[in-house]
């Protein structure tokens, strides 16, 4: 029982340093400076979106998780859609606006869900995409924290001098 809440504990440690709401700020607070907190940030990105496309493409890690598999439609009942043939040129923006999200994981997790569903894109393109994505969304955030940062220790001058 002790194992299983070290695992569990573990995990939610790992999750709130994969987030960018989380290691950006820490990152800047912690004085890494902007380029740095933005190649953590794009690096813990690629490494989420590896990890991503391996479990969607059916590399079994484990058994438990074979369910991520199993919830997924496949490929021809979603281009059977009507909508699929319309949207299909904007799903290379999708993957690139999905990516740059900061949500929870960057965003990356729903980028690399998207790429794998896609089958039909280019796998070049759409890698590149994603990577695109995610290094404008870390620079966004990195410079609207640092700002955020810089506006509190100005306001805390102001105040206290």
């Amino acid at each position: 029982m002790a194992f299983v809440n070290f695992i569990i504990n573990l995990l939610h440690i790992l999750r709130f340093l994969f987030n960018h709401l989380i290691n950006i700020p820490l990152n800047l607070l912690a004085g890494l400076g902007k380029f740095y907190a933005v190649v953590i940030a794009f690096a813990l990105d690629m490494f989420q979106a590896t990890i991503y496309t391996k479990i969607l493409e059916g590399v079994n890690f484990s058994k438990h998780l074979n369910f991520i598999l199993k919830i997924l439609p496949d490929e021809k009942t979603i281009e059977s859609k009507p909508f699929f043939n319309k949207f299909k040129k904007l799903q290379y923006l999708g993957i690139f606006l999905l990516a740059s999200l900061p949500v929870y994981t960057g965003g990356i997790c729903a980028a690399a869900t998207l790429r794998y569903v896609s089958s039909n894109l280019n796998k070049k393109k759409s890698l590149f995409a994603m990577m695109a994505g995610s290094l404008l969304g870390c620079i966004i955030w990195v410079n609207g924290i640092n700002f955020i940062f810089l506006g509190i220790k100005v306001i805390l001058q102001k105040v206290f001098i």
